[in-house]
């Protein structure tokens, strides 16, 4: 009888180490899974890095200077196109007012003329 105990006994013990083992085995597949994964994803970090790294040594910032002009001359036709805006809109008010008074209530039509834009510089 203590032969059959014993006998049990190791025979429970070896299936909890065989489901031990079991999930250890596992639970390595899992980590070496993710070590493989986070090794992928740093060597794709390195090659983004060198590749920026080469962009960044390629890389002037423009002159001062031609940044200050090309703002100033964007300042310039942005206010050319508001004057342009508000005498368009003001023309047309006239238009209207005088086509009221005749009775008509058509809208003017006519080709609507903007500046002539010139380009310097460079």
């Amino acid at each position: 009888m203590h032969h059959q105990e014993k006998l049990h006994s190791v025979t429970l013990e070896a299936a909890e180490l065989s489901d031990d083992l079991a999930k250890k085995k596992l639970l390595l597949e899992k980590i070496e899974a993710k070590l493989l994964h986070a090794e992928e994803e740093r060597l794709k970090a390195e090659a983004l890095n060198q590749r920026l790294r080469r962009q960044m040594a390629d890389y002037q910032a423009p002159d001062v200077a031609d940044y200050m002009l090309v703002k100033d001359k964007h300042k310039q036709l942005q206010r050319s196109v508001h004057a342009w805006e508000r005498k368009f809109g003001s023309a047309e008010q006239l238009a209207v007012r005088s086509l009221h008074r005749a009775g008509s209530t058509q809208r003017p039509r006519g080709p609507v003329r903007l500046p002539r834009i010139t380009q310097t510089g460079s």
